[in-house]
């Protein structure tokens, strides 16, 4: 208990304190009686008396009451702001034309009560009038109590609301009454009966309606049993009610299943053409031909209703209705039309193979998805992949930031495939090794053809060439009577002997395919019941860091591994024989790496400039490239003058008009900027021939005999200097000018499909330039197929030319035949080029390889000199000014030179001193322009004021040239004005007040009676 806080006895009595009554009177009465007086209590007055209590305090609300008032006050605020609300709406309410082309849900599950309207509209009207006061009598109490329950709620509400409320809702019933109104009159469309002729307007609206209707499709029999066989047939109605319900959607599927033919028949049968055209991208041409071709012959349609688009060919018309066309042609048909308003869905095919056109396109079409939505003109986008590798896809959140889409997943047509790894695996001679594996299978197993997968081309031909060729190919087989015939595969094989892997032969044989990666997914070769895999393949790498792609061969990854397999159950249960251990096997990559991370991005980069991407590192890519090769890309990009050099804060550069030029032409960014400059010098006609030359891989067999004897004649001593370039142009010239083509390309070991591609490549390139060129006889030049041999003075400009191109990939001759290049690495010339016995002093390269022992070789070479280095990419070059040397007046280029020393930056490689524009504004440069302005070198009419300047012009080169006010005068005036050269100079005497103030300063340096030859002197060069 605390201290003080214990209640005292008698405390009431203990307590003096009077107290004091008031009476109705006023009348003060004590409590003590301590005076006498002459009163009577008896008659005193009667004691009114006020008492001061504690105000009461009202009952809390609870919570239940608080939040029913809180919503009424709510209602009412609602109630308020309804008709504001309204107005808001109408301004945004959907035009009548518009609205006529919804959807109508109207009649939705109604089919009985249509059917009993046709019933009712055959019998006659008596019994319909009997029908109808049955069923109206029938319904009355329904009605009346449904009207009775309407008028108690209306009663209950007008109790809470107010008077107020209840005028402002009247009005804005009246409000909404006239709004439907409007409503009823401007969107409804009357109704018109069947046997009524429609009007112009209705058939209008009827033309701009999407409804998806059936589209019916007559095919044979045959046909129609083939493809009851496809698995994906079976998921139709899955796929298209997946694409009805989502904008984006999956498809998983392995080779086989019939996705590529059958989902744009699928969307078509559906009635997706009725938006506009059903597109397919393939990521190689011979794929999206194929395609296109199968489609339409199980369509039935003619080649003007389904058609192909590629690079070289367009057979699209207006009434197209499903294009399938590689993916860089969809993209260059975005930089045109980037909300492809001409499409009303889209398939990526072969998703996948993760090319880079491919990734970007996928980044593109999501962001067109959703602005084709927020415009009510759906597109509709199908990923179609043939392995499980999906998570790239639904799981970026950069590509699918709302939702991720429906992943559909297609069993596929396949037998089983017994697998075999090898008990040791060998790393040298796999070759030999797939060899002595084919000839044990021909021994040992039954019927049915093989297929050998190695690296490349060179492997290929190894394998027939020197293994098979040798070997007794019908006497040691299990079956004595089946002979063996082994054919090559690979990307630049010829089309007619590409055909001997699909022929039927008529008498039993045992096929051996020796193939490239060609036939893991590009090709189904009919037969295959064995599979010999050496897990290797030949892939191109390119370094971030040094900029340079080159060869390697590595091992496959599991994916790839999986789909090679495959290939032996195609047609019937197989077997698959892998030259290397399972141990070896659990070491391979899931999935193969992205093109994206393996290819220069120049290419990318401009592109996405040229589609107005600024930071390409905020695009949405499937997988984000490396960090390093983007800001790579981008430096190149800027030397090559495509790009604008950024500023301090700028992370990045926005493109030139010399850029939008480069990304015009079909080819990369390096000969774009060929292309680009070649019209200076008048070389265009050379410059396309040679670029589609070096576009189109392996044109040339460097091992014929006569070709070799061709490049002695070509390259004489004249002009050697363009080295492999000549080569290049001389073939395709000899070609073009031949009367007998054929036979003189078979003779010099020119491939014949490699030259086609030239051909088609120089027809691309020549109409992009004619939409350019202003100039006619420049166009009837190029016009022309024939090219004319190039003189010494052409080839050296074709030098500098393509030196404009790869100024960054220059080597020097260091010992043996051995080239410094710019990674600080050591390289050889292609033993094939014409360079390789000639070994100049400095070379510049467009290719650098590696070769499976390792050695770097260099190709497609030509000769270069350091003074074209200093004067044609100076960007590559370390320039050191040589103090010791005065600068000089250049009278062609009516600027000041200096002397510098200068560097490969690359290798720091010494180029020697050359003479270069003193560029910039410092003191030096002002100096030296005003003494060769004053002793009459930019102008020779100077000449005449030489006796009498007041100092000598060399002073101005002094160091105490600062001394004289009129040199101090002189040169800031010169600065003010920035002339540090002759242009400069005329330019700035056009105007009146720049003129006068350089005479005045002028004026200094002379005696005052030669002012007037001053004036007289700029007002004759100003003229």
């Amino acid at each position: 208990m605390a201290k003080g806080s214990r209640k005292r006895f008698n405390k009431s009595g203990r307590d003096q304190t009077v107290a004091t009554v008031v009476t109705a009177n006023n009348t003060l009465i004590d409590g003590e009686n301590n005076e006498s007086n002459d009163c009577n209590a008896l008659i005193l007055d009667k004691k009114t008396v006020s008492i001061k209590r504690a105000p009461i305090l009202q009952p809390k609300l609870s919570k239940k009451k608080r939040k029913h008032l809180e919503k009424l006050v709510e209602q009412k605020e609602k109630k308020a702001k309804r008709g504001e609300l309204l107005e808001k709406l109408n301004d945004l309410r959907v035009p009548s034309s518009e609205l006529a082309r919804y959807h109508s849900i109207a009649h939705i599950g109604n089919k009985k009560q249509q059917e009993k309207s046709v019933w009712l509209a055959k019998r006659p009207d008596s019994e319909i009038l009997k029908e109808e006061k049955i069923n109206s009598i029938k319904g009355a109490k329904q009605a009346k109590l449904e009207i009775d329950e309407k008028g108690e709620k209306e009663a209950e509400s007008s109790d809470v609301s107010t008077d107020e409320e209840s005028d402002s809702e009247n009005g804005e019933k009246e409000w909404c009454k006239k709004k439907e109104e409007t409503f009823e009159t401007e969107s409804i469309p009357k109704l018109i009966k069947k046997d009524e002729q429609e009007s112009e307007e209705s058939k209008s609206k009827k033309l701009l309606d999407p409804k998806l209707d059936y589209v019916l499709i007559n095919r044979p029999s045959e046909i129609q049993e083939a493809r009851q066989e496809l698995p994906i047939l079976s998921d139709e109605g899955t796929v298209l009610e997946a694409v009805a319900e989502n904008d984006f959607v999956v498809l998983c599927g392995e080779t086989g299943s019939g996705k590529t033919t059958q989902v744009p028949q699928f969307l078509y049968e559906a009635g997706f053409c009725v938006r506009g055209m059903i597109g397919m991208t393939e990521p190689r041409r011979i794929a999206a031909t194929s395609a296109a071709e199968r489609i339409r012959y199980e369509m039935c349609k003619t080649e003007a209703e389904v058609a192909h688009h590629i690079r070289y060919e367009n057979k699209t018309t207006k009434e197209t209705q499903i294009c399938v066309m590689t993916d860089g042609v969809l993209l260059s048909q975005m930089s045109s039309d980037f909300l492809l308003s001409k499409f009303g869905a889209i398939i990526i095919d072969e998703a996948h193979e993760r090319s880079i056109h491919t990734d970007v396109l996928i980044g593109m079409l999501t962001r067109v998805v959703m602005l084709r939505r927020k415009r009510n003109i759906p597109l509709k986008l199908i990923i179609m992949s043939a392995t499980l590798r999906i998570d790239d896809f639904i799981a970026n959140k950069k590509l699918f930031p709302n939702l991720a889409p429906p992943v559909l997943k297609i069993e596929s047509r396949q037998y089983p495939v017994t697998t075999s790894f090898a008990k040791q695996t060998e790393l040298r001679d796999y070759i030999a090794a797939a060899y002595r594996k084919i000839c044990k299978i021909h021994r040992e197993e039954p019927a049915g053809s093989i297929l050998v997968f190695v690296t490349g081309q060179d492997e290929v031909k190894l394998d027939l060439d020197e293994n098979l060729s040798s070997f007794d190919l019908s006497s040691t087989a299990l079956d004595a009577t089946l002979p063996m015939r082994a054919l090559p595969l690979y990307s630049v094989l010829p089309p007619s002997e590409q055909k001997n892997i699909f022929a039927e032969f008529e008498e039993p044989i045992r096929k051996v395919v020796v193939s490239t990666n060609v036939a893991e997914t590009s090709l189904t070769i009919p037969g295959i019941k064995y599979v010999v895999d050496t897990g290797r393949h030949k892939a191109k790498k390119f370094s971030p860091i040094t900029g340079v792609s080159k060869f390697e061969i590595e091992w496959i990854s599991q994916a790839a591994a999986d789909q090679r397999a495959g290939r032996a159950g195609r047609t019937g249960p197989g077997r698959c024989f892998r030259l290397y251990s399972s141990a070896v096997f659990q070491d391979f990559a899931k999935f193969p790496p992205p093109e994206i991370t393996m290819k220069p991005l120049d290419d990318l980069v401009l592109g996405m400039k040229a589609f107005g991407i600024e930071e390409i590192k905020n695009f949405p890519f499937v997988t984000l490239p490396d960090e390093e090769a983007l800001t790579n890309a981008e430096k190149l990009c800027v030397k090559l003058g495509a790009l604008k050099r950024p500023h301090k804060r700028q992370v990045f550069g926005s493109i030139t008009a010399l850029g939008k030029t480069m990304n015009a032409f079909p080819v990369s960014p390096r000969f774009g900027r060929i292309l680009s400059l070649s019209s200076q010098k008048n070389l265009l006609k050379f410059a396309i021939a040679i670029v589609a030359a070096c576009t189109v891989r392996e044109l040339v067999d460097a091992n014929n005999e006569k070709i070799k004897a061709l490049k002695e004649i070509w390259a004489d001593a004249s002009k050697s200097q363009l080295g492999d370039l000549l080569i290049l142009l001389s073939v395709v010239g000899a070609t073009e000018s031949s009367k007998e083509p054929e036979t003189f390309i078979s003779a010099i070991g020119v491939r014949s499909q490699g030259l086609k591609e030239v051909r088609k490549l120089r027809r691309l390139i020549t109409h992009v330039v004619r939409s350019m060129i202003v100039n006619e006889e420049e166009e009837k030049e190029l016009a022309e197929r024939k090219l004319p041999q190039p003189g010494a003075k052409e080839c050296t400009l074709l030098c500098e030319l393509f030196l404009a191109g790869f100024g960054d990939q220059i080597a020097f001759h260091s010992e043996k035949g051995e080239f410094k290049l710019p990674t600080g690495e050591k390289g050889k010339i292609y033993p094939s080029s014409v360079l390789a016995k000639k070994r100049p002093n400095i070379i510049c390269y467009q290719e650098k390889m590696e070769n499976h022992k390792g050695n770097t070789y260099l190709k497609c070479c030509h000769e270069v000199t350091a003074e074209q280095i200093v004067r044609i990419v100076p960007e590559y070059v370390t320039f050191n000014r040589n103090k010791n040397s005065t600068p000089k007046y250049d009278a062609n280029s009516g600027e000041i030179e200096a002397l510098y020393t200068c560097y490969y930056t690359s290798t720091n490689t010494p180029l020697g001193e050359h003479w270069k524009t003193l560029t910039g504004e410092d003191e030096t440069l002002l100096r030296c322009f005003a003494h060769c302005l004053l002793i009459g070198e930019v102008f020779p009419a100077f000449k005449k004021l030489k006796t009498f300047w007041l100092s000598p012009p060399a002073v101005l080169l002094r160091t105490w040239a600062n001394l004289h006010e009129r040199t101090t005068n002189l040169i800031r005036c010169f600065s003010v004005h920035g002339l540090t050269s002759r242009a400069a100079f005329l330019k700035k005497l056009q105007n009146e007040e720049s003129r006068s103030e350089i005479a005045e300063s002028l004026k200094e340096w002379l005696v005052p009676s030669h002012f007037v030859h001053i004036e007289s002197i700029i007002e004759s060069i100003s003229e």
